[in-house]
């Protein structure tokens, strides 16, 4: 996505399925990937917000999400569509040190305070280390933690 938005324009992943345009303190949420499994398959959505939020969207996303539009960018969503398989093309065939090199420089989690969930568990401390393959590592009150990135989840506090 950082090839259609304007100059300027700071894109980070937000693990687990973000993508946030950065603006000062405030991350708003460009695009995400859901992924379900269901009786035996497995779906995967991707969502890039291209035009403006309409009224309906809810209370829950104003001011949390952005749009292409909203960012300065006057591209179509064939251009969106055909960059994203392009790209997706290349991360398919590239090595797992790539991927995990690319997330590492574009991570927005690491420095930020942020609460993690592991089974009934709640962690809460500041991110030091976010490997996307292998686990998540954060500074608690009770000393570093490292995460099995797999079982983790993010949950989502008011200062997201």
């Amino acid at each position: 996505l950082s090839r259609f938005v304007p100059a300027g324009v700071e894109l980070a992943i937000k693990w687990p399925n973000d993508i946030v345009a950065r603006g000062g303190e405030k991350e708003r949420k460009l695009a995400g990937i859901l992924i379900e499994c269901r009786q035996g398959l497995t779906l995967v959505g991707i969502g890039i917000n291209c035009t403006p939020l309409t009224s309906n969207a809810g209370e829950a996303v104003w001011g949390r999400a952005v749009s292409l539009e909203e960012l300065g960018s006057s591209v179509s969503r064939p251009e969106v569509l055909c960059g994203l398989v392009e790209r997706m093309g290349y991360w398919f065939a590239a090595e797992r040190g790539a991927v995990r090199d690319y997330y590492r420089a574009n991570d927005a989690l690491v420095g930020t305070v942020r609460a993690f969930g592991l089974g009934q568990e709640t962690c809460r401390g500041l991110v030091e280390d976010l490997d996307p393959l292998e686990s998540i590592t954060i500074a608690t009150a009770d000393g570093p933690r490292t995460l099995p990135i797999a079982q983790a989840r993010h949950l989502r506090e008011e200062a997201d």
